[in-house]
């Protein structure tokens, strides 16, 4: 009987210690209803430079959200003749906490990572802004 006593408090330790962290971020409630956003395309870019300070043009990349696990491979169109990549913009405002979200940029070449920079984005109700981190005209 004392055994089934312990169970069941530890069962009830175990089960008030739970939290709902896996509810998804209401990351727009701070935001009024009435907002008026302009139609406009953010993005935050990051140009990664090796030790004498030369751009580093990476085969490939990708941002990841730390905080959800998502994946973004965002096409940058401008990639060949400055070496300055997209790591995050407003197609990803739904995921992103207005006070923070961590972000991981990882860098490629010939199949090995040669960049990873964290960042943190958040958002202005309308467009994502940068926190902390190096982005680019930052």
């Amino acid at each position: 009987m004392r055994k089934l006593i312990y169970l069941l408090i530890i069962n009830l330790i175990f089960i008030t210690a739970c939290s709902n962290d896996d509810q998804p971020l209401n990351n727009n409630e701070d935001c009024p209803d009435n907002i008026v956003c302009t139609e406009i395309l953010i993005s935050l870019t990051f140009s990664p430079k090796d030790g004498n300070d030369n751009p580093i043009f990476l085969d490939s990349y990708y941002s990841q959200n730390l905080d959800n696990g998502q994946t973004y491979s965002i096409t940058n169109g401008t990639v060949l003749s400055t070496a300055s990549y997209v790591v995050v913009s407003d197609e990803q405002l739904d995921e992103i906490n207005q006070n923070g979200t961590n972000i991981r940029f990882i860098g490629i070449q010939g199949n090995q990572i040669v960049v990873q920079q964290d960042f943190v984005v958040g958002h202005d109700c309308c467009h994502v802004v940068p926190l902390s981190g190096p982005f680019e005209g930052q």
